[in-house]
């Protein structure tokens, strides 16, 4: 015989008569209604999504699971979602408004608002995901987006140069080393036997340490003290 689904009026009745039962018999009515509760939404949650009426579908696959949880409905859950997904993004397809925020990106990216190119891209590949113009003028504008935070970061590297130069600019060679030297790893660097040396060749001969800084590790030492102010490119 099939089970007929218990309104919450009826929850509630059975309920306030439990209460003059053992607490335990209460239990297992409460846990058996909220059981029924489930159950019933679940059918109606699952009529729903064979109407393809995703909506109402989510909205009681949702109130089933609150009332009490079971892998099947769990599983109907994330079908609906997945299948809702889909047919906003079906839905959304439109081959006139893509070329024409492609044309808008094509303008941003000509007037070098690379960011601004990529996001109205974006936007053209949603709604023609099959037109490949909108993912390879993505790509180009991604690329020159990169290469300008580059430069962006190369300008910000020199300005911090200078003004480190320009704070220390009134500071002795004396001062200088004794306040680098402070600096642990300005102090191994110093003496390094092998960065004197180096060190020594620079200031006989400047073109010599062109020839050492195409050592990534040397190249490197010789940076920190630079922004120490040991090393005075002014």
């Amino acid at each position: 015989m099939q089970e007929r689904p218990i309104s919450r009026k009826g929850i509630m009745t059975r309920l306030s008569r439990s209460v003059k039962r053992p607490s335990m018999k209460a239990d297992r009515y409460v846990r058996a209604d909220y059981k029924l509760m489930a159950k019933a939404y679940g059918r109606i949650g699952s009529a729903y999504q064979k109407k393809g009426d995703a909506e109402n579908a989510l909205k009681y696959f949702n109130k089933s699971l609150t009332e009490h949880r079971t892998p099947d409905i769990l599983n109907k859950l994330k079908e609906t979602e997945k299948a809702k997904a889909e047919m906003e993004r079906q839905a959304y397809i439109d081959p006139a408004k893509s070329a024409t925020a492609r044309e808008e990106g094509n303008t941003k990216f000509k007037g070098g608002d690379f960011a601004g190119a990529v996001k109205d891209y974006t936007e053209s590949i949603k709604r023609d995901p099959s037109d490949a113009r909108g993912y390879n003028n993505r790509a180009a504008a991604e690329r020159d987006t990169k290469n300008e935070h580059t430069k962006e970061i190369s300008q910000l590297e020199f300005k911090v140069q200078q003004a480190l130069f320009t704070q220390r600019g009134s500071e002795s060679q004396e001062e200088t080393l004794a306040r680098a030297m402070r600096d642990p790893e300005v102090a191994s660097i110093m003496t390094d036997p092998v960065m004197q040396q180096i060190l020594q060749q620079a200031q006989e001969d400047p073109s010599a340490l062109q020839e050492h800084l195409k050592n990534p590790t040397v190249r490197g030492k010789i940076q920190t003290l630079i922004n120490a102010g040991i090393i005075r490119t002014r």
